[in-house]
């Protein structure tokens, strides 16, 4: 019989995982942990894995409420439509 994992324990994804779950590919992934600008990532050893439950977070992070190209702040220039 196997032991049941600590209900506490993170579950981390692999770059694979993450790429074929956000529709991102892995390179935009490895430029996104560059920039910083990406889902948070932990190493391990030389693997990187995502936090399942800091995915979530990071893609929640990303909902707009509007575009924008907010209409009420357009402005018109002279020769621009």
């Amino acid at each position: 019989m196997q032991n049941a994992a600590p209900a506490n324990l993170v579950k981390f994804l692999s770059d694979r995982e993450v790429a074929d779950l956000t529709g991102t590919a892995r390179s935009t992934l490895a430029k996104m942990r560059i920039r910083g600008d990406g889902p948070p990532f932990v190493r391990v050893g030389a693997s990187v894995r995502y936090p399942e439950d800091a995915l979530r977070e990071w893609q929640s992070s990303l909902t707009r409420r509007r575009s924008t190209c907010d209409p009420s702040t357009h402005v018109l220039r002279p020769g621009k439509g």
